[in-house]
C-alpha cells in the first residue's frame, strides 16, 4: 500500500512538472502553439499606442507621441497624417480621422480630420480635458472621455442633431479609458480605474446610460473592444496559471475564456480586424498582427508535451 501511494505520488509529481513544462513553452514562446507562424510584427522601433484598424481592415491607425500615424494592415512603412494629437478612431467610411487634439496650450479638444483633404473640424470646445474619442458604426456618434470642473464622464456626440449628451458620471478620482461602441451602437464598453486600484471593465447602455461592471480590479483585464459579433470581448489578462501577460477572448456574459496570446514582456491595446479574423497587439512597444488561434495556447501546448513525453 505504502509502495502504491508513493508510487501515485511520483506520477502526479511527473505531471505536475510536464505541465509546468508545458507553461513555461507556451509562455516562453513568443506566439500561441496554433497560431504561431502567423503573427507579424509590422512596425520597429517607433513606440506605438492606441492601434484601431480601418472599417475595411486595409490599415491601422495609431499614435506614437503626439504623431498620428496610418500604415498597411500587412506591413509597410507608416504614414504620419498628424502632429498635434493622440487616440485615432476612424469613420465608418474610412476617409476621416476623430483624434484628440492639442493646440498650443489649450487642453486636448476632439477634432476630426478628413484624410484626403486635410481639413480639421473641431468637435468640442469646453475648457476641460476631452480625449479617447471612439466613431459609432453608423458614422453620426463619437462617444467621448470629459473631464470638466475636476468631474469625469463620458459624452456623446451626435453629428446629426449638433448635441453633446453626458451618458455617463464617474465618482470623484477615477479615470475612463478607451470607450469602444458595439457594432450595433446600443453599448459602450470601457476601462475605469480608481487611485490605488486596478481597472474595472463597465458597459453602459446607449442612450439609456445604464451602467454595468463586467470585472473587477481583482480579475486583472484591461483595454477592453469589443468582437465584431457584438458577443465577446478581447483584452488584456493574466496568465491564469503563470500570471504572465496575455491577449484574451472572453465569451459574455460569463465565459469561456480563451487565451490567443502570451507573453512574457508586456502587451497592450488589443484590437480585432473588422472581420474577426485577424487582432493587433501592442507587444514590447511594436504593433504585431495575428491570425486567430483556432484552440487555447495552454491546452494546444499541453497536449503537444503529453504526446512527446508519451502521456
Amino acid at each position: 500500500m505504502i509502495r502504491q501511494t508513493a508510487s501515485r505520488t511520483r506520477i502526479a509529481a511527473g505531471n505536475a512538472m510536464l505541465k509546468q513544462i508545458a507553461i513555461s513553452v507556451a509562455l516562453a514562446g513568443a506566439t500561441p502553439a496554433a497560431a504561431g507562424e502567423d503573427c507579424t510584427q509590422i512596425t520597429q522601433g517607433l513606440p506605438v499606442e492606441g492601434p484601431v484598424w480601418s472599417p475595411d481592415g486595409s490599415a491601422i491607425a495609431f499614435h506614437s507621441g503626439l504623431d498620428i500615424y496610418t500604415l498597411p494592415a500587412d506591413g509597410g512603412p507608416p504614414t504620419r497624417v498628424a502632429t498635434d494629437g493622440k487616440w485615432p478612431t476612424w469613420s465608418p467610411d474610412g476617409t476621416q480621422l476623430a483624434y484628440a487634439r492639442i493646440v498650443g496650450n489649450t487642453p486636448f479638444d476632439i477634432w476630426v480630420m478628413d484624410l484626403q483633404g486635410g481639413g480639421l473640424q473641431q468637435i468640442t470646445t469646453w475648457p476641460g480635458f476631452d480625449t479617447y474619442p471612439d466613431w459609432s458604426h453608423d458614422g453620426d456618434k463619437i462617444v467621448y472621455e470629459s473631464i470638466r470642473n475636476d468631474h469625469i464622464a463620458l459624452y456623446v456626440y451626435s453629428f446629426s442633431a449638433g448635441t453633446h449628451t453626458r451618458l455617463t458620471t464617474i465618482e470623484p478620482g477615477a479615470e475612463v479609458r478607451l470607450p469602444d461602441w458595439s457594432s450595433s451602437d446600443d453599448r459602450i464598453v470601457f476601462e475605469r480605474s480608481l487611485f490605488l486600484e486596478g481597472p474595472d471593465i463597465f458597459v453602459v447602455e446607449y442612450p439609456s446610460g445604464m451602467q454595468q461592471q463586467l470585472f473587477g480590479p481583482i480579475s486583472g483585464f484591461r483595454y477592453p473592444r469589443w468582437h465584431p459579433s457584438g458577443t465577446s470581448l478581447i483584452m488584456i489578462g493574466r496568465h491564469e496559471v503563470g500570471d504572465h501577460p496575455c491577449v484574451v477572448s472572453y465569451q459574455l456574459p460569463s465565459g469561456p475564456r480563451q487565451d490567443l496570446l502570451c507573453r512574457l514582456t508586456g502587451l497592450g491595446y488589443p484590437e480585432w480586424s473588422p472581420d474577426g479574423s485577424r487582432f493587433s497587439v501592442v507587444d514590447g512597444g511594436n504593433l504585431t498582427v495575428c491570425t486567430i488561434a483556432t484552440t487555447p495556447v495552454s491546452e494546444e501546448t499541453w497536449g503537444r508535451v503529453k504526446r512527446r513525453f508519451g502521456r
